[in-house]
């Protein structure tokens, strides 16, 4: 949803100081849409769906304990897998804020050279 934003400035008259007129200025300013964090659902989510899988499975072969077992090396892989996304992600950014501050510098040498 956008929303406008209304401005009213005054002109004066510059020798006399008095209010000649008003110029108005609307501006659109849209919200930014939230994204990102659909990986961490959908990885949510499968988990839960393994582990009643294996609920079901267990329920029909009458074995819990294996199960459970299961059920654990399915947990445990989800969160080994959890922590690669985050340090992934981790990483990601971190390269991007790098090349960023390289590029800021290169642009502060380009602009020092220009003024030499």
């Amino acid at each position: 949803m956008a929303d406008h934003h209304r401005e009213t400035d005054v002109v004066r008259d510059p020798e006399t100081g008095r209010v000649t007129g008003y110029v108005e200025r609307t501006e659109t300013v849209h919200e930014k849409k939230k994204g990102g964090g659909g990986w961490l659902f959908g990885l949510i989510l499968g988990a839960i769906l393994v582990a009643g899988g294996i609920a079901i499975y267990a329920n029909n072969q009458g074995g819990y304990e294996q199960a459970g077992a299961q059920t654990d090396n399915a947990l445990a892989q989800a969160e080994v897998q959890t922590q690669q996304a985050a340090n992934d992600a981790g990483s990601a950014i971190g390269n991007a804020a790098e090349q960023a501050g390289d590029a800021a510098e290169q642009a502060g040498d380009n602009a020092q050279s220009a003024l030499n």
